[in-house]
């Protein structure tokens, strides 16, 4: 639950106090919370459409949250040159119509391709670009091999950036002007990723909760 997690939701109303919460447990028993969180309801199952019907809508008993939640972000989303935009996968074991499947998904350039032919490959420093109008990719090597798609550069565009040298100073290295922007503001997708792991929304199941220990006896 948020900023305190436990392996077990019954633990937040447990009598040991190194794991009962009182901030949780006083607010209502565990009895009144599972109640809600079994029979949570944000739309009426009685007025749904049958399926096959035109109105039939797959996400019917969480329309009312989505509606509202568009509303909110679009009210509240500034536009602006340099957006963060994030995926993230949540884990699901059950079945689901609402996987998306593209079997015309379009390949990766080869240049952005982990494994290049030896001729092909970047000494250090070096970059290449390939560019299908709007779209161009980029790989440079730095430490490790740099990848990007953009639609905002061209694709011969370089900047100088600072990078620690092995002595520990500090030099000035030519790079792609679109790696180098997307680094000053790739800020927002940490903040995300910091956000998401401070607020998990899976819950255990009971495989993962059930754990056994080989404990040695004691002589």
């Amino acid at each position: 639950m948020g900023l305190n997690p436990l392996p077990d939701m019954e633990l937040y109303w447990s009598s040991d106090p190194f794991y009962y919460n009182k901030e949780i447990a006083q607010v209502f028993p565990i009895i009144r919370f599972k109640k809600i969180t079994e029979n949570l309801h944000l739309n009426d199952n009685e007025m749904e459409p049958p399926r096959g019907s035109s109105e039939y809508d797959k996400l019917y008993k969480l329309r009312p949250l989505l509606t509202v939640l568009n509303k909110v972000y679009q009210r509240e989303a500034f536009n602006s040159e340099v957006q963060s935009i994030d995926e993230c996968m949540v884990k699901f074991k059950g079945r689901s119509s609402l996987k998306q499947y593209m079997p015309k998904k379009k390949d990766l350039p080869d240049i952005i391709k982990k494994k290049q032919p030896k001729p092909l490959r970047l000494e250090k420093h070096q970059f290449a670009a390939v560019t299908a109008e709007p779209i161009t990719a980029i790989k440079w090597l730095d430490t490790k091999e740099v990848a990007i798609l953009t639609t905002a550069h061209q694709p011969l565009d370089t900047m100088l950036v600072k990078r620690t040298q092995k002595d520990g100073s500090r030099a000035d290295i030519l790079c792609p002007k679109a790696i180098a922007s997307y680094t000053l503001s790739m800020g927002g997708v940490d903040l995300f990723d910091h956000f998401r792991s401070s607020f998990p929304i899976s819950l255990p199941n009971r495989k993962n909760r059930e754990q056994k220990y080989n404990v040695p006896p004691v002589e």
